[in-house]
């Protein structure tokens, strides 16, 4: 389901359960948006201009490849407890992330985008294995040096 076409924020409640087979979604994360936990069989996931939380947890979500996050400023922590598929993790636009749990996560991921997530522990940073490019703001301090672990490509984008 991709949400682009119409407001869910319009909408009373979007209630996900009633999908459970769902494997993809793109939306806006919103207070209104019940189930997403019982999606287990997500395998994209997109949520952007999130609001009104500052955890997100994907514990539910293990058979994720794909999560694209942000904007999302008022999230500090995000839980990757158990996404052993995850190739694909953009972390963008959230000033206040401090905080990203997990660990089988730092083994798959070869793709990692965290462009205006200056508060991201060097620690995290460090234990990432398996990237190959890592997308960040052009203000951003961050070089190879960060990931001792991997070689990835630095890129460059404007935020």
């Amino acid at each position: 389901i991709h949400a682009a076409g119409f407001s869910p924020r319009k909408l009373p409640v979007l209630d996900l359960s009633r999908i459970p087979k769902l494997r993809r979604l793109s939306t806006p994360f919103f207070g209104k948006l019940r189930g997403l936990a019982s999606l287990q069989r997500l395998t994209h996931l997109s949520l952007d201009h999130v609001y009104g939380t500052e955890e997100l947890d994907f514990r539910s979500h293990r058979k994720l490849k794909v999560l694209d996050l942000g904007p999302a400023n008022g999230v500090r922590e995000v839980c990757l407890e158990g996404l052993a598929s995850l190739r694909s993790l953009t972390l963008a636009c959230m000033s206040n992330l401090t905080s990203i749990t997990g660990t089988e996560f730092y083994d798959t991921v070869t793709e990692l985008d965290i462009r205006a997530s200056n508060k991201i522990p060097a620690s995290a940073l460090a234990r990432f294995r398996r990237l190959k490019q890592v997308m960040i703001g052009t203000k951003s301090t961050i070089t190879r040096a960060n990931f001792p672990l991997c070689s990835p490509s630095i890129i460059h984008f404007p935020v």
